[in-house]
């Protein structure tokens, strides 16, 4: 004799709550019974290929703030996940090649350190010292990169 334990009930003032809700039975449990999982909207977004990950980097970006504010603002009337969505968009088009960029502007930075290293005349020294401030930047955006990515 065989009986179904494991289910979900439910009445009709509930089902006109969550219209969209189900229930499903996973069968990875070494009992007798089996877990439950109940959804209440069965419409939930559900995000498509790889996750969008925001980089703390990108915040010392004054571009950054500008694209969110742009890209919150103009996208519409619609919902707060439409806007999420919109916005994570925009950044991943605007982000996603500035870690490659930062290299480059890097060694650029170590190449004018080196060129600029022994002039004492004042376009030297001053060209020096701006390269040394972009380098020191950079290098800071560098350092934040990897913090993130050690955790």
């Amino acid at each position: 004799m065989q009986e179904r334990l494991d289910r979900g009930l439910a009445n009709y003032e509930w089902k006109n709550l969550f219209p969209s809700a189900e229930i499903k039975v996973l069968d990875v449990s070494t009992s007798d019974h089996l877990p439950l999982v109940l959804n209440l909207n069965s419409q939930v977004y559900v995000p498509k290929g790889r996750r969008f990950k925001f980089e703390n980097v990108w915040i010392k970006e004054v571009e950054c703030l500008n694209l969110v504010k742009e890209s919150w603002h103009n996208n519409g009337p619609g919902g707060i996940l439409s806007k999420i969505e919109y916005c994570c968009l925009k950044l991943e088009e605007w982000g996603g090649g500035k870690v490659k960029e930062w290299r480059v502007k890097i060694k650029n930075c170590r190449e004018q350190l080196r060129r600029f290293r022994s002039r004492r005349d004042q376009y030297g020294v001053q060209n020096y010292n701006e390269a040394r401030e972009e380098f020191l930047k950079l290098l800071e955006r560098q350092e934040i990169y990897w913090k993130q990515r050690a955790k």
